[in-house]
């Protein structure tokens, strides 16, 4: 039908509503399908695991075609009633411009951001006294212990991370009490399940280093035009995510390595 032939429905929450394309640093990026359930599911455990409230605004510097600043920072933020400001793109030299404009309660970035902004932020010390942040989250890749500690003595507050792929948006976060934070850990997960498989295929017991992988309702439905590719990304009903990690005995998952680029 032509696009003028089908009338304006509301969306069912098995219509894919996100085309996004992988990120790697080898191969040809592929375009994740995402369900409006796939990304309200991740978006619900971001708010959750943040505790985000109407009262919160967060200062989005990601760029929104990738799941950590569209998902984590635009739609856990509207799941919330919350407020949310995105930067054009991303200029150390004007976060603190931004951050003056907007009185942010968070902040989301990867750490090759995190490490330019605590750069610039000596010179703006009075800024950060006057509008203190609740927390700064990091996502997208490791976040370095050093920076982790310059972050929290930089503004005064705790720094949660986020661990997720564009194929699952947002999967584990760590806790926002720095006390129940476990050092190098990504934290726990929400509505959705986290496993380690051996590289027989089986699920291995908390301790034990394989693949990580996920099942729930964070998964995407696949990839664009690539049914072969979909379906080498599952095993056994759980979508694997290509990097390897373990999990402790309370769940918390910690990353060591990849299998895989993309």
């Amino acid at each position: 039908a032509a696009r003028g032939d089908v009338p304006p429905q509301p969306a069912d929450p098995e219509d894919v509503g996100l085309a996004l394309p992988t990120t790697g640093t080898t191969g040809r990026s592929k375009f994740v399908l995402l369900r409006h359930r796939n990304f309200c599911a991740a978006a619900e455990n971001t708010m959750a695991a943040l505790q985000l409230t109407q009262s919160d605004r967060c200062l989005d510097v990601m760029p929104l075609y990738h799941a950590h600043g569209l998902v984590a920072g635009v739609f856990a933020s509207l799941r919330a009633g919350a407020q949310v400001m995105c930067t054009p793109a991303f200029e150390a030299a004007r976060f603190f411009e931004w951050f003056s404009e907007c009185r942010p309660t968070w902040y989301t970035a990867v750490p090759t951001m995190h490490l330019a902004i605590v750069s610039e932020a000596a010179r703006h010390r009075e800024l950060i006294g006057a509008c203190p942040l609740r927390f700064v989250r990091s996502a997208s890749s490791t976040l370095p212990q050093p920076l982790l500690a310059d972050l929290e003595r930089t503004f005064h507050a705790v720094v949660c991370e986020g661990y997720g792929l564009t194929e699952v948006s947002q999967l584990t976060n760590t806790p926002l009490d720095a006390r129940a934070r476990k050092p190098g850990s990504l934290g726990t997960t929400g509505s959705s399940q986290v496993a380690i498989m051996g590289p027989d295929g089986k699920l291995v017991g908390a301790g034990a280093t394989g693949e990580i992988v996920c099942r729930g309702p964070v998964v995407m439905a696949g990839y664009l035009g690539d049914p072969e590719a979909t379906k080498q990304c599952f095993a056994d009903g759980w979508f694997r995510t290509g990097d390897i990690g373990h999990l402790d005995a309370d769940g918390h998952l910690y990353l060591t390595g990849r299998l895989k680029e993309m």
